[in-house]
This record gives structure tokens, sequence and C-alpha cells, in this order.
């Protein structure tokens, strides 16, 4: 017996099978039992005979679903069996209308539903109890009025009673068994789902250590890296210095990968909306990948629609990491050519605002064959020629976009030609909110109209570019391609603006300066080459597009010139900040980057070192590392708050983490932090943090670039 219930009612098995199983057997006792009950009766050797077949095929579907597996199928065949062959034929065989067998319907019913599930159980159920009424009707019909003898009548008593009571004991243990595998289902499923939660729970926890253990020293090799390309160091040590950095970032984006990939292996990506400037959230990415361009030696063009608004709302967050991302690819895939990125306003099939990216690049492309597993997780295009080797990364960045992007309810799709270069693009719902400043523009647009300038680009596609960007902020101008032309359009024509590439500068310097007159020069420049000495304009850092165009035209001259790694593009005489972290590297960079604008650092190496040096030196903010030991950032927080001074009551407090994943920022916030930034530290960021929390009364800005007159 234990061998019986092993084979066929184990634990593992699926309630499916197991339903099946016992519905089958509980038919084969029925036929075993009506057949005995035939014979002691004397109920002649036509129904033995039509029971024992039963018997056998009912053994026989046992049997198929045993060697099969086809449990729905084998499901389905039992029910036919009983409900519309055996039992219907064994009561109109017999007159059986006031016998027994009536109550067998009902336990067909029983078996039915036990053997099946889903669509196809009701399905059979409902034909099966219609197909029994019809043939009762037709029964009662046939039989007409019916006599019956007082002998007879004891008779089908006893068989009735019977009947009611093995069909009763029958269908209970049925149904209580089926309940039964369905409990123990459940019990497994909760405690499968508590075991996910706990092993989800136990992963987070991980992460969040691995996070804050790899970033904290990252960020003190990125902080102390970017701080000597700042200072005076040979050009041979600033290229050692440059490879670090790069290093440095591959693996931060590798790490930064893997958090985020988990999230989503996890189900827990969230969409976080909110308000923001999408035109710094571009400048900050457009500045971010410009660097890494530079390394390779490619152009970097960027077009973006002035219809696109400057304030949206939406997750920017996520915006920012699909865009780096693709961006960060056709780096990495490209060699030699150019990588273009377009920004368009969309309107969706509903009528509503979308954001359309575009990035395209003249890479290696993809093969035809590879093109169907490009979103998959760690699968990369090797195009059967190994340069995959060649290139770093997880191979998760694109997996990732695609899940970004879905749960953004966007699309994102691609084109590539192996050997020619790819492009992607996707388009997500985003709500417009305003332009900035938008009567401004309208001003800004008049203005111009009287501008005229003359373009003398390096080359064909970064010529087109400036025209239709040039065209947007309704400039009239026009562009000449070779030395003599540009000498000769320079000197017959009057232009307010002069846009010239460095190389082409370079040649015509002389000329230049002697023929200038009352035009604005700009010189156009990688961003490796905005060291031109003595340029009696400005000099405007590539990528040329909209939004540092129309802030040239427009005199806000500050944001459209060069930009280094640490910009000094203001100081902050005067405020004492307080810096605490419990890492004495990190402590050193942080200290560093603040004194880069002249403030009065102190630092603390824990909490309870902050807290008593803040009893005698009142600070103007506080950047707090949130992880420490004794005393970590959200007790030192909650301390600072409840010291017996005023002023603590009010200074910011900006967290330092280097915990990455999703949904830190929410929860340090509401622990009480103003702001967290998290490491390593991103120059961009702090300068922001910087410039929202000191009083605009304690900020000079520095006009820094190359400026005459």
């Amino acid at each position: 017996m234990e061998g019986f219930l092993k084979k066929y009612f184990a634990e593992e098995y699926s309630p499916m099978r197991k339903g099946f199983f016992l519905a089958a057997f509980s038919a084969v006792f029925i036929y075993a039992y009506q057949a005995v009950l035939a014979v002691m009766m004397n109920l002649g050797i036509v129904t033995v005979m039509n029971l024992l077949i039963a018997l056998l095929l009912v053994a026989f579907d046992v049997y198929f679903a045993d060697v099969t597996k086809r449990y729905t199928l084998c499901g389905v065949l039992l029910t036919v069996l009983v409900n519309f062959v055996s039992l219907p034929g064994l009561y109109l065989a017999r007159n059986s209308l006031f016998s027994g067998s009536i109550v067998y319907f009902a336990l067909g019913i029983v078996i039915c539903a036990v053997a099946m599930e889903g669509a196809v159980m009701r399905i059979l159920v409902a034909t099966s109890l219609l197909f029994q009424m019809a043939v009762i009707f037709y029964q009662s019909r046939r039989m007409g009025p019916v006599v019956i003898s007082s002998g007879a009548s004891i008779r089908l008593l006893v068989e009735f009673s019977l009947a009611v009571v093995f069909c009763g004991i029958v269908s209970g243990f049925c149904i209580k068994r089926k309940v039964g595998y369905y409990f123990v289902e459940k019990q497994k499923a909760e405690l499968a789902k508590n075991e996910a939660e706990a092993i989800n729970q136990a992963k987070n926890v991980f992460l969040s250590n691995m996070s804050h253990e790899i970033r904290t020293p990252m960020n003190a090799i990125l902080g102390t890296s970017q701080l000597l390309m700042a200072s005076d160091i040979d050009e041979m040590s600033k290229d050692r210095v440059l490879n670090i950095l790069n290093a440095c970032n591959a693996l931060l984006s590798s790490v930064n990968d893997l958090l985020v990939f988990s999230r989503i292996e996890s189900d827990r990506i969230t969409i976080e909306d909110d308000e923001y400037n999408f035109k710094e959230l571009l400048s900050d990415i457009v500045n971010m990948i410009s660097v890494r361009v530079m390394d390779k030696g490619i152009d970097f063009l960027v077009y973006v629609d002035k219809d696109v608004p400057d304030e949206l709302y939406g997750d920017s967050k996520k915006l920012r990491q699909i865009l780096i991302n693709l961006l960060n690819n056709a780096v990495k895939y490209t060699k030699t050519g150019s990588i273009t990125l377009i920004v368009k306003r969309k309107m969706g099939t509903d009528g509503h605002f979308e954001l359309y990216c575009s990035v395209k690049d003249t890479g290696v492309g993809i093969a035809d064959r590879d093109k169907a597993k490009i979103f998959n997780a760690f699968e990369r295009a090797d195009n059967g020629d190994n340069s995959i080797n060649e290139i770093e990364g997880t191979g998760l960045g694109l997996s990732i976009c695609k899940e970004i992007v879905d749960a953004m309810n966007g699309t994102l799709g691609f084109d590539s030609t192996y050997g020619e270069g790819s492009e992607f693009y996707f388009s997500v719902p985003q709500t417009p909110i305003s332009f900035n400043g938008a009567k401004k523009k309208d001003e800004t647009s008049e203005a111009v109209k009287s501008y005229s300038a003359l373009v003398y680009e390096k080359d064909d596609k970064s010529n087109d570019m400036l025209m239709t960007t040039l065209a947007q902020c309704s400039v009239r101008a026009e562009s000449v391609c070779g030395v003599a032309e540009f000498r000769t359009r320079l000197l017959s024509g009057d232009f307010t603006h002069l846009f010239v590439a460095r190389t082409r500068y370079t040649e015509l310097e002389g000329f230049i300066e002697k023929n200038l007159g009352d035009a604005k020069l700009i010189v156009l420049a990688d961003i490796n080459q905005t060291n031109v000495e003595g340029c009696p304009g400005m000099v405007m850092v590539r990528p040329i597009y909209y939004y540092n165009i129309s802030a040239l035209l427009s005199g806000d001259m500050h944001s459209s010139l060069r930009r280094i790694s640490i910009t000094g593009d203001f100081l902050c005489p005067g405020v004492r900040v307080m810096a605490v972290d419990d890492n004495l590297t990190n402590l050193q960079v942080v200290e560093s980057l603040l004194e880069r604008y002249d403030m009065q650092v102190i630092t603390a190496g824990g909490g309870k070192e902050c807290l008593y040096r803040l009893e005698t030196q009142p600070v103007d903010i506080i950047f707090l590392d949130y992880m420490m030991p004794e005393m970590d950032g959200v007790d030192t927080l909650k301390n600072i708050r409840a010291m017996d001074a005023e002023w603590t009551n009010n200074v910011p407090i900006i967290a330092l983490t280097a915990n990455a994943v999703d949904g830190v920022r929410e929860m340090l916030l509401g622990e009480g932090f103003d702001e967290y930034l998290s490491k390593p530290i991103e120059i961009g960021r702090l300068e922001k943090t910087i410039l929202r929390f000191v009083p605009e009364s304690m900020v000079k800005p520095v006009i820094k670039g190359e400026e005459n007159g």
C-alpha cells in the first residue's frame, strides 16, 4: 500500500496528477463494487460484462496517463467514459429510474470535478449535468407509468440505500483528498514564498553591503584621480591617471548594472516620477559622454528639438540610466566615425507627449543572427569574429534598458547593419510642465532675427548639425568648405557671429584677428583642445547643440563656456562645512573637493567626533557618511537635531552613501536628511548640492574660459 501511494500520490506531484489518479481509482472502485453487487443481486450477465468492460477501459486510461503524463487528456477520456458512456448506458439498460443507479450520476460529476481543473473542468461538469438530465428525462418518458411490487420495492430500497452510502463515502473521500492536495500546495507555496522573500531580503542586504564595500574604495580612487587630473602634473602622468579613471568608471558601470539587474530580477524595479529639468539632465549626460568620446577620438554630435520642454514630470533617474547605457554602448562599439544623439518631442497614439531619443553610431553593427538575443541578459553580440572579447562589459546594459522602458510604458527598438553601425531608439511618456522662461525664449527669438553667422566647421557632419541648430535658433547662417572661400566671405560679408572649428582657427588665426571686426568669434573645440591662447573670442566645447547655442545667443555666456573635470566656476568663501567619514582616505577626498570652492572644511572621523566638534564650531552645511561604526549617520543626524542650539535644527545635512540600490534616496530623506550624494561623488552633483543649500549671498561666480575684451 505504501508503494502504491508513493507511486501515484507522492507529495512532490502536482495537484492535477494526484486529482486525476484519485478520480480514476474511485471509478475503478465504483465499477468493481457495481460488478460485485450485480452478481450478488443477479442483475444479469449483460450488466456484469458492461461493468467489467468499463473497469478495463478505466484501467487502460490509468496506464495511458502513467506512461504519457498527459493528465488533462486522460481526465477528459475518464469523464467521457463515466458520464457519457458507462453510467448512462447501465442506467438505460436496466430501466432503473427508481434504483440506486441515479445516485451514481452525482458521483460521476464529483469524479469529473476531481479529475479536471480550470475551464475544461467547468465545461465538462456543465455538459455532463445537462446530458444526465436529458437521459433521465428520456428514460422517464420511455418507461411511462410503473407499478412496483412489494418485493421489488424492498430490493430497490436496498439497492438505493447501498448506492447512497457508497457514493457518499467515495464522494466525501475524493473531495477531502482533493481539498487536502490544494491545502498542501498552498502551504508549500507559502513556504516557498517566505523562503524567496528571505532569500531576496538576504540578497538585498548583501547587495547593499557589497555596494558599500566596493564603492567606498572606488570613491577614494576616483576622487584622488580627479584631483590629480586637476593638479599641475606632466602629460605622461595625466595619461596614467586617465587610465585609472577609465578603469574605475568601467568597473563602476558594471557594478551599477548588476545592482539594477538584481532589482529587476526581484521584480522590485519601481518608477519614481517627479519634476525635473531635462536641459540639466541632458547637459550632465553629454558632458559625461564627451570625456569618453574624447579618449577614442570619435565625433559626438547632438541634436535637440527646440520643442522639447525644459521642465518634465517623470523618472529622471531611470531616463538618465537608459541614455547613459545606450551612449556607453555606442562608445564601446565604435572605433572610428561618430555617435549622434537625437532628442525630439513626439505625440503618442493616445495624444499624450512622449520623449523620443535616438543613439546612432558608426560602429561594428550587429549580425542578423545576433539580433534576436540583443536584449537578453548576459548575452552580447559577438558577430562571429570574437571582437566582443576586446570590449568591456557585462552584457546587461541593453537588457536593463528594455526592462526600464517597459516599466515606463515606453517602446525600445533598434536598426543595425553589420559593419556599418547601429541605431537604438526609444520613446517614453513624460508629462510636460513648462518651458523655462518661455517669454525670454520669444524675446530671444525676436532679437536673433538680426543675427548672421559664418560657419567654418571641421567636417560635413559637424557642419550640417551646427547649421541645423542655428536654424532652430532663427539665426541666418551660411557655411564655407575651404580656406579661400572662408577668406572671401569674411571680407565681403557682414556677420555678427563667426563659428570656426579649432583646427580651422589654427590655420587662419592671424587673418581672423585682423579682419574680425565687430563679429563675435566662437572657436569650436573638442573637450581636450580647449586651450586656445590669445583667442580674441571664446572657446565653446563640443558637442554643439540647441541648449548651449541658445544660451550663447541669449547672453548666458557662463553656460556655454569650457568646463573641465573640476570646474571651479564658483567659490564659497566664508562658508563653514563639516565632512564626516570613518574612512580616512574618503575623508581626505571630500575635504580636497570642498576646499576647491574656498570653503572652510572641518573634518570628523565618526559620529561622536562630529558631535564633539559641533558643540564649539557651528557650520553652514554638513556632509555626513551614512554607514559608520559605533554611531551611524542616522543616529548622528538625530543627535545633531537634538543639540541645544538653534542652528542645528536648520543646518542642511547631506548623506554620503556608497549604497546605490533603488530606494536609498527615499529611505534617507525619510530619515531626515536634506539630500544625499552617492559614492563615488560626481562633481556635477556635488556642485548642484552646494549651490542648492549654500545661501546665494555666499556664492561668488568665477567665469572660466578664453575670452578677451
